[in-house]
């Protein structure tokens, strides 16, 4: 690809592509520090994301449609990342050991019904700097009543977990 002869590009932000199903060799790419993929529903692997020498932020996922589901994070692994966001429909390998060799990541966030607490509860207590939207038992959020009337409510981290309306 000719994205991959361009030294001193720093940040590239994609929004839908349909065709594309491979990243490209990102090795020449020396000021690349961020880069966003939303909406590539054939991209099912980021393999070769390691050859991008300074990426520090990555956000891969959904913009619009639900259907990017990735077969595994595990790319990231030994990579310098500070910040990772995942915002797709799932990871196949439901594999999150990549967090292990990630000393640089300080955020990862996600949707809060992504995991099931169990591994959000791994997450937070086996990397407990790390930061992120799910992170957390709980989220503030807004909920609606069946008048449709619009009240303060919590969601509980979780797959399958529900959003309560917070009464009083």
């Amino acid at each position: 690809s000719l994205l991959g002869t361009l030294p001193q590009l720093e940040y590239l932000d994609f929004f839908v592509n349909y065709r594309l199903t491979s990243l490209w060799d990102m090795s020449r790419n020396t000021s690349l520090s961020g880069l966003a993929i939303r909406d590539f529903s054939k991209l099912s692997s980021i393999e070769g994301i390691g050859t991008a020498p300074a990426l520090k932020d990555f956000h891969i996922g959904n913009a619009i449609w639900n259907k990017m589901e990735l077969e595994s994070l595990m790319p990231l692994a030994n990579t310098g990342l500070e910040r990772l966001m995942f915002c797709g429909k799932s990871i196949l390998d439901n594999d999150y050991s990549f967090l292990e060799d990630m000393p640089n990541l300080k955020e990862f966030d996600f949707a809060a019904n992504l995991l099931a607490t169990e591994q959000v509860a791994w997450i937070v207590a086996n990397f407990p700097s790390l930061e992120g939207f799910a992170l957390n038992a709980t989220i503030n959020s807004t909920a609606w009543t069946s008048g449709f009337k619009e009240v303060p409510g919590v969601i509980i981290v979780g797959k399958r977990k529900p959003l309560l309306p917070i009464e009083g």
